[in-house]
């Protein structure tokens, strides 16, 4: 356990001097940022592989961090092609900041006092206890007699209320205390197109993708083209954290940003209202749950997540790539 976490402290280390260094040398190597920045990413992105293969939940976790530095030295170089960067100080406490990723673009969120705050915290604390709750009532079932889908629909939803109201009670937390965040999550349930969904799903990482992919990639002008290029590069960024826990790559993530990228583009103009909204919610919704399957196909290999093998061509094509 001691070598352990001492690997896992060396991986974390690895990765904030290398924002570090990226941080002084912004400066300096205008001319060549890009490439310097590139092999800083190659440096951090391979530090997870420190922690041991067998423990994949604390690998998870560097990995995850990796991601954020990454991202963070990115809009760092972006600002300051603008001339603008931040002290050092303030740099490093935001290494560690998933609630605000771009920091040209500050959240509508930062607007609410401290009373605001608080009151949403006191509001979102009690539902993210109910479905802890509930995560642990439906986890200790034995799900081997029932179907899989049952198991997938109960497990995936718990999974959702733990994302939505953890992460946005942790927000209203966090701007309490004087950091600037917004909410992860708008209320996904309620999207009336898989394009609203992901408008509101994960919103520091969709803000990010905006300004940093969908706008260089044509932007409202080739909208289609520039919703793909987005959800092609949150593809590659989860195939990758994946990959670095599992030692490997499967297609998963792929497979699941690509075919919600494609609803998305396909419903893009779709405007539902009025009684019409009802069954687009609840068909988005189910899409959403159905083709999560996808996504914890690659979460059962990191925690076990089903109680049974993966159905159909998943479990097939798991398979193969195993071998």
């Amino acid at each position: 356990m001691t070598l352990l976490r001492g690997l896992i402290l060396l991986a974390l280390l690895i990765q904030v001097a290398g924002a570090i260094a990226f941080y002084f040398a912004v400066k300096r190597v205008s001319r060549r940022r890009i490439p310097f920045l590139v092999m800083i990413w190659i440096v951090i992105s391979l530090a997870p592989l420190l922690v041991p293969g067998p423990r994949r939940l604390p690998r998870a976790y560097v990995t995850l961090f990796a991601i954020t530095v990454m991202v963070k030295l990115y809009d760092l170089a972006h600002e300051a092609t603008n001339g603008r960067r931040p002290s050092p100080t303030r740099f490093l406490a935001s290494l560690s900041n998933g609630f605000w990723l771009v920091t040209s673009h500050r959240p509508v969120e930062s607007k609410l006092t401290r009373r605001a705050n608080f009151l949403l915290l006191l509001g979102r604390a009690p539902m993210f206890g109910l479905a802890l709750i509930a995560f642990f009532l439906v986890f200790h079932i034995n799900w081997s007699a029932y179907p899989f889908l049952l198991e997938h629909t109960c497990k995936a939803l718990i999974v959702y209320g733990l994302f939505v109201f953890g992460t946005n009670a942790l927000a209203a937390g966090w701007r309490f205390i004087g950091l600037t965040g917004m909410d992860p999550f708008h209320h996904p349930a309620a999207a009336r197109t898989p394009a609203d969904f992901w408008r509101r799903w994960n919103r520091p990482a969709a803000a990010f993708f905006h300004e940093y992919v969908f706008r260089r990639a044509g932007g409202h002008r080739f909208p289609a083209r520039a919703t793909l290029a987005a959800f092609f590069f949150s593809a590659v960024v989860h195939e990758y954290l994946f990959a670095i826990v599992l030692g490997r790559a499967q297609g998963f993530q792929f497979a699941f940003f690509m075919i919600n990228g494609c609803a998305a583009v396909a419903t893009l103009g779709i405007r539902p209202t009025g009684w019409r909204a009802i069954p687009w919610i609840a068909l988005t919704f189910t899409f959403a749950l159905v083709t999560s399957v996808l996504f914890f196909a690659s979460v059962n290999h990191v925690l076990p997540f089903y109680s049974r093998p993966l159905p159909g061509w998943i479990g097939a094509w798991d398979r193969w790539v195993s071998k």
